[in-house]
C-alpha cells in the first residue's frame, strides 16, 4: 500500500439489522455476518501494520433493544471470543476491552477475561473491544461509508486507510 497507515483505527460496527432486513434474513444473521467483518478487519490491520484496532461492539443505547436480541448479541460475543481466541494468539494479537464491562452478563465477562489473559503477550496488533460504551468524545476523526457492516471486508478497510492517508489535517489551525 502506498499511503501511510494510521496507528489506530476505530470502527463502529453499525448496520447489521438493516443488512439482514434488506436480504429478508433475521437480525441475528446480520450480527453473525458482522462478526465475520470484524475478523476481516483484524486481518487487514495485521497486513498493513496498524498498531491498534478498536471495535465498537455494543453501546449503552443497545440495552433498549428487545431482550431476545440482547441475549443473541451477548451470546454471539461470548462465542466469538471462545472460537477466535486461539487464532488471535496464533497471530500475536493482544485483546483488550473498554466500557462498562461490569454490566454485561457474568458468563460474557468471564470469557472476555479469559480471552484477554490468553492473548496478553500479543505483539502484532492490539484489538480493543468497546463493550457497553457511550460518549462521542471517544471518537476524534471519522470515516463514513454507505456499506453496512456485514458487507464490510478487508478491501473496504484498506480503502478507508487510503482515504485517511490523503487527508490534510489542520486540527483547528489554518
Amino acid at each position: 500500500m502506498s499511503t501511510k497507515s494510521p496507528k489506530h483505527i476505530a470502527v463502529i460496527m453499525d448496520g447489521n439489522g438493516r443488512w439482514a432486513r434488506q436480504r429478508g434474513l433475521p437480525r441475528s444473521r446480520g450480527h453473525l455476518e458482522g462478526a465475520n467483518s470484524a475478523r476481516q478487519c483484524v486481518e487487514a490491520c495485521l497486513e498493513i501494520g496498524v498498531e491498534y484496532l478498536t471495535l465498537y461492539t455494543f453501546s449503552t443505547e443497545n440495552w433498549r433493544r428487545p431482550k431476545e436480541e440482547i441475549d443473541t448479541l451477548m451470546g454471539l460475543l461470548q462465542k466469538f471470543l471462545k472460537d477466535y481466541t486461539a487464532d488471535l494468539c496464533r497471530r500475536s494479537v493482544k485483546l483488550e476491552a473498554i466500557g462498562r464491562l461490569q454490566e454485561i452478563p457474568p458468563s460474557v465477562q468471564r470469557q472476555l477475561r479469559e480471552s484477554i489473559r490468553a492473548t496478553a503477550d500479543g505483539k502484532n496488533l492490539t484489538t480493543i473491544l468497546a463493550v457497553n460504551y457511550s460518549g462521542r468524545t471517544e471518537i476524534t476523526e471519522i470515516y463514513v461509508t454507505q456499506k453496512l457492516w456485514p458487507d464490510f471486508r478487508k478491501q473496504d478497510l484498506l480503502e478507508a486507510v487510503q482515504e485517511f492517508g490523503r487527508r490534510n489535517r489542520r486540527y483547528g489551525g489554518i
